[in-house]
């Protein structure tokens, strides 16, 4: 598998926080919605996104549908939010979420939890 610019510069950093697909489409969503109300000219969230590329963020797997549907229904989430779950559960790194029903998920599988 090739990979190209950014790709390459999110996969290469060994020891560094770990996180599933989600932080891409919830970060661009942000930034997609700070421009639409103003707040952000396009240029700088496109600026910004290429920024947070450099990030030292490795993509991991977390699982197949399947397994994260069964968790989504054990746990009463959104697929979305057990993507975050499953990714705390797979790197035994702690959550950091201030949703309350996220926490409780991840407290009640065993997930320690930063809250802001």
């Amino acid at each position: 598998m090739q990979r190209f610019g950014a790709w390459k510069r999110i996969t290469i950093t060994p020891l560094c926080p770990r996180c599933g697909m989600p932080w891409q489409v919830e970060v661009a969503n942000a930034l997609g919605k700070a421009v639409v109300k103003g707040k952000v000219p396009l240029f700088r969230a496109l600026e910004i996104w290429d920024e947070l590329l450099l990030l030292p963020i490795r993509q991991m797997a977390i699982g197949s549908i399947p397994q994260l549907l069964r968790l989504a229904v054990q746990q009463d989430l959104s697929l979305y939010d057990t993507c975050y779950l499953q990714a705390a559960l797979a790197s035994s790194l702690p959550l950091a979420t201030n949703d309350k029903k996220l926490r409780e998920a991840a407290q009640s599988c065993g997930v320690t939890t930063l809250v802001a």
